[in-house]
């Protein structure tokens, strides 16, 4: 959704608002100016409420410290989601490790549930259905208590990140309960593989795995404590 320009001010109004109450995390050391010109610019899902902006992974949060974060899947797994989240069922070599992955974008997510389901259908399974599962996420609160790591942009740390990751799997285990940052392309397994023989170096690598897609990202859940602060909300049935 897209505000319309005569509510810009407002929502302006309520971003500096946020600030000055010492609530919005982002607003340590940034550059103030930079940050509103953005959001004067994006577009955005809406929250009931003031909406405050978050330029790193182009999201939103509400005054009550609510963040709506989207994973998709199938029926099946979401069923069990909402009885509890397993690290054991998680994927290994992910971007950013083994863990819970959520985003900010409902079309991303709907477009995972959609290929998870595919999956599903190839090994005969065809009574399950794609769907979106949405959580509130306490970030703020989060923020106080959780080792939180974050990648601004797409840049050498973040491949690197991603590349370690990659390829040591649950053979290198990262400190933090919480990662956020942008989503790398679908091939990036591949493409480690390639670096990690030398046939490529790292920045033809960071080249390789950049995603083509804007606005897309990750948030990746990877300890008991993180997932005190994920609140299951509803399911989304999408179907095929």
């Amino acid at each position: 959704m897209r505000e319309h320009k005569e509510d810009d001010a407002i929502k302006i109004f309520h971003f500096i608002d946020h600030i000055m109450e010492g609530r919005v995390w982002y607003g340590r050391g940034s550059d103030l100016k930079k940050r509103l010109r953005n959001a004067m610019d994006r577009d955005y899902e809406g929250y009931n409420g003031k909406i405050h902006y978050h330029p790193s992974d182009n999201s939103y949060v509400a005054p009550e410290n609510f963040q709506k974060l989207y994973h998709g899947t199938t029926m099946n797994c979401a069923k069990s989601i909402q009885t509890k989240i397993k690290f054991e069922l998680c994927r290994d070599r992910t971007d950013f490790g083994k863990g819970f992955y959520l985003t900010t974008n409902f079309n991303q997510a709907k477009n995972w549930a959609i290929r998870q389901y595919n999956n599903e259908m190839k090994k005969g399974n065809v009574t399950n259905t794609p769907v979106v599962v949405a959580f509130d996420f306490k970030e703020m609160e989060a923020y106080n208590i959780c080792s939180i790591k974050e990648f601004i942009a797409v840049n050498e740390e973040w491949s690197d990140f991603v590349y370690n990751e990659r390829k040591d799997g649950i053979n290198r285990i990262h400190k933090f309960d919480i990662v956020k940052g942008p989503l790398a392309d679908g091939k990036t397994l591949t493409v480690t593989k390639k670096r990690k023989r030398g046939r490529i170096n790292s920045d033809e690598y960071l080249k390789e795995i950049k995603s083509r897609k804007k606005h897309e990202n990750q948030i990746s859940f990877h300890t008991d404590k993180s997932l005190e602060f994920l609140k299951f909300k509803e399911v989304h049935d999408i179907g095929e």
